[in-house]
């Protein structure tokens, strides 16, 4: 090798290792900067890659415990008509829930006063299937915003009810307030 092409070879190198230098420390990763410092660029790809695919994983681990819970959207259900189906359910923070209309007529959304705190609000349109992830701990309380006086609600307790007396407070309309009576009464039952 000619000292030239020698010296153009050590210039790549150190250019090489500035760039992973800066990537581990943009990255934050104690593991990436010793990588970074300690590997030769032949191998660098293949280690980079295994570390890259471990960080995938391990970020994939933690949602893959979190479930999908499906609530159907009904005009006619096992409880009558304009229900959830179910109209009660218990879950773990993280845990997705899809609401699947069963025809273009409803929708559900988060009833005001009715989320826990830090919880986000949502609200489909109608006919549409929406998928929501719930994080917080506490009661969440939704509605079919048309069918909402018929009594087309639902009770989805994330983790602990943590704000289960605020949610009781919140004043209902027309058969919502029997349902609702109905359904506060399993979450005390089920704690």
């Amino acid at each position: 090798m000619t000292p030239q092409r020698r010296q153009t070879g050590q210039l790549y190198f150190a250019q090489q290792l500035r760039q992973r230098k800066s990537l581990a420390r943009a990255v934050g990763s104690k593991v990436a900067a010793v990588e970074a410092v300690t590997h030769s660029r032949k191998d660098f790809p293949l280690k980079l890659r295994l570390i890259t695919a471990a960080a995938a994983l391990l970020a994939l681990a933690g949602a893959a415990n979190a479930e999908e819970h499906i609530v159907q959207l009904l005009t006619k259900g096992d409880k009558g008509s304009m229900v959830f189906q179910p109209n009660f359910m218990k879950a773990a923070p993280g845990d997705t829930v899809k609401f699947v209309p069963g025809d273009k007529t409803h929708n559900v959304e988060t009833i005001q006063g009715m989320i826990p705190d830090g919880a986000q609000e949502f609200k489909g349109k109608v006919g549409e299937t929406i998928t929501v992830t719930l994080t917080q701990e506490g009661v969440y309380g939704v509605k079919c915003n048309p069918h909402y006086g018929l009594g087309m609600v639902a009770l989805i307790v994330i983790g602990k009810p943590v704000n289960l007396d605020a949610a009781q407070a919140v004043k209902q309309v027309g058969k919502a307030r029997t349902v609702f009576t109905e359904l506060f009464s399993q979450v005390t039952k089920t704690n």
